[in-house]
């Protein structure tokens, strides 16, 4: 069985979606894992980060006007790449 996690390629870690907490950090370590091959635009657009990932990869995040105390960057299209992965069958 194969599935998919979506790869931010300039800090290595990967697209977790978070709708319930707006403001949240999109990115980890671990990501969310896909059954089906996700769109590689899930990511585009505004992206929450942490002060903490902002700080490690030198982002230039920016406040938003929305959402107190959160950060965020615009990310396109080539800064994602899907990565499959293979799962054992039981």
């Amino acid at each position: 069985m194969k599935a998919y996690r979506l790869k931010h390629l300039p800090t290595g870690l990967y697209f977790k979606p978070n709708t319930a907490h707006r403001g949240k950090n999109n990115l980890s370590k671990t990501g969310k894992l896909y059954s089906k091959k996700p769109s590689s635009t899930y990511g585009v657009g505004h992206l929450y980060v942490s002060k903490s990932i902002d700080k490690e990869f030198n982002l230039h995040a920016q406040k938003s006007k929305y959402n107190f105390g959160t950060l965020y960057i615009n990310s396109i299209k080539e800064d994602w790449k899907i990565v499959e992965i293979n799962l054992i069958d039981e």
